[in-house]
């Protein structure tokens, strides 16, 4: 059994290096919505997808996610910054307990969202 600790060091480490560029991809560009939601989709493939979709049908809505990464991105410099803040609100989820079950799987409800985004811009379903 992977421990919790573990499975939150790893998706945080993930989503950076998917944020930053680290993916072979690059970095350059506004980091909006539909951008970010780009570079997460190579990275985690149609299972972010198929985790958001589930999101979305128990929590919030397509619309409160994208104001959610819009104000993100109104609120941090780019891309690597925007990476880095994210990292920093799936641990301090974490940490307070703001965790959530999609399909067995533990998330914290930033994480979540993450994949909720990457649905709403055309992940595979």
């Amino acid at each position: 059994m992977i421990s919790r600790r573990k499975l939150v060091i790893g998706g945080a480490a993930t989503l950076g290096l998917a944020l930053t560029g680290c993916d072979g991809s690059s970095s350059s560009g506004t980091g909006s919505a539909s951008e970010i939601a780009a570079t997460l989709r190579k990275r985690f493939g149609s299972s972010g997808s198929l985790f958001g979709a589930r999101y979305l049908e128990l929590n919030e809505t397509g619309d409160e996610v994208e104001s959610f990464f819009a104000s993100l991105a109104r609120d941090t410099a780019d891309e690597s910054a925007l990476g880095a803040r994210i990292e920093e609100m799936i641990a301090k989820d974490c940490r307070a307990g703001r965790t959530l079950y999609l399909d067995h799987w533990m998330f914290s409800e930033t994480e979540a969202r993450v994949h909720a985004l990457v649905h709403l811009h055309g992940g595979a379903s």
